[in-house]
């Protein structure tokens, strides 16, 4: 008794134990401090804060919505995107990492490759406050680039200032309406200085880059790019920081501004020694920015030799004070032109993050910053993580575990790198195929010019299948088969749609049988109550046929006949197995003569 007394108490303490555990396994949990930068495979923006179980987002990426040009308002316009969209996968990271609501939304700028899939966010996630800067595309400059001197001019999109830019604008502004969120824009007005930096967990967030040049009644004045008017955000933690920069544009020194009062900001604390600076100082740097990149092999930007002129003061190195960020996502996805070696010189950071490909990180930008840790999330990771404590911000690429995705009842299945599969794939011993949106596919599919069938469950089916009460039959690798097939032994005949064929069949010219089980038939077959004879080919034979050493009659429609027959002007007779008679033959009590060919003799 004192035994199991004792057994209890002990099994009591252990349970406690293990709760207490889990309570502080949950609450270190809780106390992380991150940012996830979403590994979207292109230059797109879509970023994670997290900080003691509170999460927001600065951009979403794109998404797969565009205008059709049905709208007078939002008209279809050369460059605008329309073969990729990121919205599931964002989703689904967000939900992997435990995201169940945002305390913000942050929209950099209205371009669709930041804020495309704002709205679907918005419409997925409860979110507190959303800030924008405000759009509309009278605040942007002429942009169909008449020249090749002028300003973002390329010939497959002309009109690239403005592409989606409303509509992704509106788009984003009507889902936080509907759904109550909170608008805050207009940052650069005195009223709303209260919404330029605040605090979620640990994180403190600063906003940048706010200010907008208005006229004297207070309207917005145009400028050449929206990407002038990109957001910038400023994390801190722990008293590290790390730089958000959107797709902040040096064209009327934008990054000039943000450099120097980073500097004035974080002198104290962040500047960098003497010594430093003078390495700084003295090393070789390239003046001249790359006058094109390439992206998904177009290219996005040729700005002309009077735009680079001026920027000039930026394209020499910061000879005065300099500071160094533990951390910065590079401007515009590491393109030359927004990355000014002045930028890069004043902020030093000691790791990079580009949302796109790494090696857009040029020679110019490494002579800027040779110790620097680069990551890219075009790369196969989900996410680039910077994780901020007390002792820095560590980065590291970070996977996550496969898994199928429900999303307003259409499936998706993410890899490890977060993404969602496209085309045919096999999971857990089973074929599914998605289409370029990475939706699920079910029921009947042309692919590649062949027709599969795909269960509800989205398995590819193979062998004989009952589909809407037809039979078919699918190979070994899931095609549908049509025509002669020879399966199990047996002929089968499948037509042009491969519905399994039954009964009498015309077939290149030729009369065919297959049963109720589609099966052809050959030999001697009773059907309807009359005998027909199909080779061994299945073809069934008309005419005087000689079968197991005895010569038959079938007549056109192939049915063997009995009893006297007139053929070609001779008569003939055939028992009642359609024999043909030769030699002496009493029929109803009468004799009758047939030579060796049947032919009676009269």
């Amino acid at each position: 008794m004192r035994k199991l007394r004792f057994y209890s108490i002990m099994i009591v303490l252990s349970l406690f134990v293990i709760g207490i555990m889990n309570v502080r396994s949950n609450a270190m949990e809780n106390q992380r401090t991150k940012i996830h930068f979403i590994s979207l495979y292109g230059n797109t923006d879509a970023i994670l804060l997290e900080s003691n179980g509170h999460f927001g987002m600065v951009d979403s990426g794109e998404d797969w919505d565009y205008p059709t040009g049905e709208d007078e308002k939002y008209p279809f316009r050369e460059g605008t995107v329309t073969t990729k969209g990121y919205e599931q996968q964002v989703i689904h990271y967000l939900k992997q990492v435990g995201v169940k609501k945002l305390d913000f939304y942050i929209a950099t700028h209205a371009h669709s490759d930041h804020i495309g899939s704002g709205d679907e966010i918005l419409n997925h996630f409860p979110v507190d406050r959303l800030y924008i800067g405000r759009y509309d595309d009278s605040y942007q400059l002429d942009a169909h680039g008449e020249n090749a001197n002028d300003l973002y001019y390329y010939p497959e999109a002309q009109e690239n200032r403005l592409w989606d830019n409303q509509y992704v604008y509106d788009r984003l502004i009507d889902a936080a309406k509907k759904t109550g969120v909170k608008i805050i824009t207009d940052l650069d007005l005195d009223s709303n200085a209260i919404y330029r930096q605040f605090i979620m967990g640990k994180m403190k967030i600063n906003i940048m880059n706010y200010e907008r040049e208005r006229d004297e009644n207070g309207n917005i004045i145009p400028v050449a790019s929206e990407n002038e008017n990109s957001l910038v955000v400023k994390v801190s933690a722990y008293g590290k920081n790390a730089l958000l920069t959107g797709d902040i544009d040096p064209t009327d020194g934008a990054t000039k501004k943000v450099a120097d009062q980073l500097i004035e900001k974080l002198w104290e604390t962040n500047g960098i020694s003497d010594e430093q600076a003078e390495m700084i100082n003295n090393r070789r740097y390239t003046t001249e920015y790359t006058t094109e990149e390439v992206i998904d092999k177009k290219a996005i930007f040729i700005p002309s030799l009077n735009e680079i002129q001026k920027v000039d003061d930026e394209s020499v190195p910061n000879q005065g004070k300099k500071i160094q960020l533990d951390l910065m996502k590079m401007a515009h996805h590491s393109i030359d032109y927004n990355n000014t070696t002045y930028f890069l010189t004043s902020l030093n950071p000691k790791v990079v993050v580009i949302t796109g490909h790494e090696n857009y990180f040029n020679e110019r930008m490494q002579e800027c910053l040779p110790d620097v840790a680069v990551y890219a999330t075009a790369t196969d990771s989900a996410a680039v993580i910077a994780e901020f404590s007390n002792e820095g911000i560590s980065t590291r690429y970070q996977k996550i575990e496969p898994e199928w995705f429900d999303m307003d009842g259409i499936y998706y299945y993410c890899d490890d790198n977060g993404r969602m599969v496209t085309d045919w794939k096999y999971i857990e011993h089973e074929w599914y195929f998605f289409d370029k949106k990475g939706a699920m596919q079910t029921g009947w599919q042309k692919i590649n010019n062949q027709w599969y069938y795909l269960n509800d469950s989205g398995a590819m089916q193979t062998g004989w299948q009952k589909i809407n009460n037809q039979w078919y039959y699918l190979n070994d690798s899931g095609i549908m088969q049509t025509g002669w097939k020879k399966i199990n032994n047996q002929w089968y005949y499948l037509n042009d749609s491969g519905i399994m064929q039954t009964g009498w069949k015309k077939i290149n010219n030729q009369w065919y049988y297959l049963n109720d089980s589609g099966i052809m038939q050959t030999g001697w077959k009773k059907i309807n109550n009359q005998w027909y004879y199909l080779n061994d080919s299945g073809i069934m034979q008309t005419g005087w046929k000689k079968i197991n050493n005895q010569w038959y009659y079938l007549n056109g429609s192939g049915v063997m006949q009995t009893g006297w027959q007139k053929i070609k002007s001779k008569w003939y007779y055939l028992n009642s197995s359609g024999v043909m008679q030769t030699g002496w033959q009493k029929i109803k009590s009468k004799k009758y003569y047939f030579n060796t060919s049947g032919v009676w003799v009269k």
